[in-house]
């Protein structure tokens, strides 16, 4: 009996020896899978390929490692990204991670997205092309760019709310001009939310630029605002729809009007200042004490590289400009003051850096382009000679609004000449689709356009929608 006694207790320390080394050995080879995740990890990073952005709480519970180790691994949702385009757009990478969860769970998969630069040949004419490819449960977004990453991004996007089957995507897109900016005024009376809705239109339409046209309807510090307006913006929500703005990936470009178009803004605040009552006087020196002020404010508030000074349809010269700005026993802007203007604002904004970008039309005189719509085309009594005293480093803005003809000859006048020249587009559906393919088809290697909105947001917001749904489609597949 003794004996046995003693039989049993060393059983039960063998036994308890034994559980203890097999514990041991399990914790061991939990931390050996913890050090494994890691080396990965750091490896991703140190060779800045891709970084692992997420991984669901319940894919690999290590602490519950003996427990799971004989259960098959939970469904897992994994996005695989370049480095620097998270670092870039956290925000459009968590957006997508969003969505995707949302698709896997309503179709019952599991898909994983891998975003990444990669070298490829039929990738490497075009920054702005990317490939999208289903390989099992993964699917691939693949390009040689930030660019053209996030263009994939967006496809994908689409692919997924329009509730396409992702099992065997194939997709491969070559969009032909790389600058796709959309143009939209603040006046004031808009809700905020309203016009981050139309940005995120705009942002599902592949544009990829925004101009913000800044309006006396918006309180800052060195602007006065327009009194009529009751409802105006304050700086902090320009400052939140910039943010908002740069955070989907967009350049943001701010524009404000000077020199001409002045019938809120300086015929309202500074009446002394004006020249006629659409045109502040460029002779009278404390102008510039006024817009000097405003430009360092808009330069700090949009952390911008470009400055849009707007400068088109001064009045009194062509008919086809609004009525309103026709004048009668008023003083016209003559030729030299217009371009004394520019070269002020233009030398003030060098200066900083900036880069000065302003309309087109008038420098083109109909004599010199008789097949183009005279209505867009200002630069008479000799306002179309200025262009050989403009400097080349200025970005014009070439706009064509109800064109019928195919050919826009202005487009390549301007590129021609040495500038940096976006065609601009708004609601004339046949200049809409002949200009758009005319500037794809252009030799310029860095293909420029602009989609304006003019309609008061406020009042026409679906109208705006169904605008940048329209030209967005046309400048992505312009050929």
């Amino acid at each position: 009996m003794k004996f046995f006694k003693l039989y049993i207790l060393l059983y039960i320390n063998i036994v308890f020896i034994s559980c203890n080394v097999q514990e041991k050995k399990i914790k061991q080879n939990s931390q050996l899978i913890k050090d494994s995740i890691e080396l990965k990890k750091d490896n991703l990073l140190n060779n800045n390929k891709s970084i692992l952005v997420e991984i669901e709480k319940d894919t690999l519970n290590i602490d519950n490692y003996s427990r799971k180790r004989n259960e098959s691994i939970v469904e897992k949702e994994i996005i695989l990204i370049d480095s620097s385009l998270r670092i870039k757009y956290p925000f459009v990478i968590e957006e997508l991670r969003n969505k995707l969860l949302k698709a896997n769970k309503r179709m019952g998969t599991s898909y994983v997205v891998e975003i990444n630069k990669m070298t490829s040949q039929s990738l490497i004419n075009n920054i702005q092309s990317f490939t999208i490819k289903t390989d099992n449960t993964k699917i691939k977004i693949h390009s040689i760019s930030d660019l053209g990453l996030l263009n994939g991004i967006v496809k994908f996007e689409n692919t997924l709310k329009n509730k396409v089957n992702i099992s065997n995507l194939d997709i491969r897109e070559n969009p032909q001009i790389a600058h796709r900016a959309f143009h939209i005024v603040i006046r004031g009376d808009e809700d905020i939310e309203d016009v981050k809705m139309v940005i995120l239109k705009a942002r599902s339409s592949f544009f990829n630029e925004i101009i913000i046209m800044v309006t006396s309807g918006v309180k800052l510090d060195k602007l006065k605002t327009d009194q009529n307006i009751l409802n105006k913006w304050e700086k902090k929500d320009l400052i939140n729809l910039i943010k908002f703005s740069k955070d989907l990936g967009f350049k943001v470009i701010p524009e404000i009007k000077l020199l001409t178009h002045q019938e809120k803004f300086f015929n309202n605040s500074y009446p002394k200042y004006m020249l006629n009552k659409t045109t502040y006087n460029p002779n009278n020196s404390e102008v510039y004490s006024i817009i000097f002020p405003i430009i360092d404010e808009i330069i700090e508030i949009f952390d911008t590289d470009i400055l849009h000074i707007g400068h088109d349809e001064v009045a009194g010269f062509n008919s086809h400009i609004s009525p309103k700005a026709i004048l009668k026993n008023q003083t016209r802007l003559n030729p030299n003051e217009y371009i004394k203007d520019i070269h002020i604002i233009h030398n003030y904004l060098i200066k900083k850096n900036i880069k000065t970008m302003m309309w087109g039309d008038m420098f083109l005189s109909p004599l010199r382009f008789p097949s183009m719509l005279d209505k867009h085309l200002h630069g008479v009594n000799g306002f179309d000679k200025l262009i050989n005293n403009l400097s080349k480093d200025i970005i014009i803005a070439d706009w064509h609004y109800f064109d019928g003809q195919k050919i826009f000859p202005s487009y390549d006048y301007f590129n021609n000449l040495g500038f940096e020249t976006y065609g601009a587009i708004w609601r004339g559906k046949n200049a809409n689709v002949n200009f758009s393919n005319y500037i794809a088809q252009s030799k310029n290697i860095n293909k420029r356009i602009i989609s304006t909105t003019w309609f008061h947001l406020s009042k026409k917001r679906e109208v705006i929608v169904e605008l940048l749904d329209e030209t967005g489609n046309l400048i992505w597949n312009a050929k």
